[in-house]
């Protein structure tokens, strides 16, 4: 009894720590010639409803300032079609990301062929340009995927493999890469979040992308703790079972 008891007490301490919480949260103003698909965007009027509803949103004309990043718990990087991220904006994130904080970064379709290149130079990884429709199924069990059964890409391109990315669905539109000590989270579509074209459980996706900003990056003891926690109750149900 006094294990199981030191167990759930584990357990619950880990569920608190990977809970969700409002967080300040730095994007840039809407920038590039396809404004729509941004938060504040008059595509994305559910999906800023539901972000400022729960964090604090601040703007900023780029993300250069690494001192102007670390004053915010993440960043949200909106796609800027025909620009790209100068070489200051990404040694700055690359810097705060690997401090232990969390960003996303939204690609789009091969037509974004200098923004694409550039928000993947921040994790390392790669792409194909792509205008994919697919649906996806998750790949991993994870706070981004729970309660999904299916989500689409509209006209997006899909995560490559360098940088080795925890890729989330089949259709390979959204990754997890941990950068330092931070997880930056790449989604390679921006019509996925539309008011018009969200379908199947893209909606579930954006409120989990909101939670997610506000939970703190795990730490590799706070995986180890639950999975032994799991372990532990596992090994005493089937002695139970004998």
């Amino acid at each position: 009894m006094i294990a199981m008891h030191r167990i759930a007490t584990a357990l619950a301490l880990t569920a608190t720590c990977l809970s969700a919480s409002a967080v300040s949260v730095l994007a840039q103003t809407p920038q590039g010639s396809y404004t729509t698909n941004v938060l504040g965007g008059s595509a994305w009027d559910t999906f800023t409803a539901t972000l400022t509803a729960q964090h604090a949103l601040t703007r900023t004309a780029d993300f250069s300032s690494l001192s102007q990043l670390q004053s915010y718990a993440a960043v949200w990087v909106d796609q800027e079609l025909g620009n790209s991220l100068d070489a200051a904006e990404i040694s700055a994130l690359q810097s705060y990301i690997g401090s232990g904080h969390k960003a996303v970064l939204i690609g789009e379709n091969y037509a974004w062929s200098a923004w694409n290149p550039s928000i993947m130079s921040v994790v390392g990884g790669s792409y194909v340009g792509d205008c994919s429709w697919a649906f996806g199924t998750p790949s991993v069990a994870h706070a981004l995927t729970a309660g999904i059964t299916s989500v689409q890409s509209a006209c997006g391109s899909t995560i490559g493999a360098a940088g080795a990315p925890q890729v989330l669905f089949s259709n390979g539109m959204a990754a997890l890469y941990k950068v330092g000590s931070g997880e930056a989270l790449v989604i390679l579509d921006s019509n996925w979040n539309d008011d018009v074209y969200s379908t199947v459980d893209n909606p579930v996706f954006a409120q989990n992308v909101v939670d997610w900003l506000g939970a703190p990056v795990p730490e590799p003891e706070t995986y180890a703790l639950m999975l032994a926690g799991l372990a532990l109750v596992g090994a005493v149900a089937r002695r139970r079972a004998r």
